[in-house]
């Protein structure tokens, strides 16, 4: 879904939620249980799209007040409630709130329906941070490619 989205807002083509599962189900890139990182990267260089994967709170920081998107792999974590597995949500935008860092996310799924909805980023301030789903880079910047 943000794939989509992103493939949409930065190159204005329009690609189905079909076309996509299609591609990655065809190319070997769907096991059942939803895309990995390394598919998510190729679906999207195919459609015109970059993703570039980190787990850098900084670079996820920057990249989000430098007006683009990054897609998050969340985990199971008790606090938000994002995900009982895993789970991608779309983050966008910043706002800097009595010294912490917040970022906007967006995340339909289950009962929260989070919209443009503000949340600190980093571990220390009780952020987002925290529903990582591994150690790793769970954090996509997507830009134009």
């Amino acid at each position: 879904m943000w794939l989509r989205i992103s493939i949409g807002a930065l190159t204005k083509k329009s690609v189905s939620p079909e076309t996509l599962f299609r591609e990655g189900y065809n190319n070997k890139m769907y096991f059942g249980y939803g895309y990995t990182h390394g598919a998510i990267t190729s679906l999207g260089k195919k459609h015109g799209v970059k993703v570039n994967w980190t787990g850098n709170m900084n670079n996820v920081y920057n990249a989000l007040k430098n007006g683009k998107g990054v897609i998050f792999h969340v985990g199971h974590e008790s606090k938000y409630h994002f995900t009982r597995a895993g789970h991608y949500i779309f983050l966008y935008g910043t706002q800097t709130q009595n010294n912490v860092q917040k970022v906007y996310v967006f995340d339909p799924n289950g009962n929260n329906n989070y919209a443009n909805v503000l949340f600190p980023l980093r571990r220390e301030d009780g952020g987002i941070e925290l529903a990582k789903k591994g150690t790793g880079e769970d954090f996509g910047i997507v830009e134009k490619a």
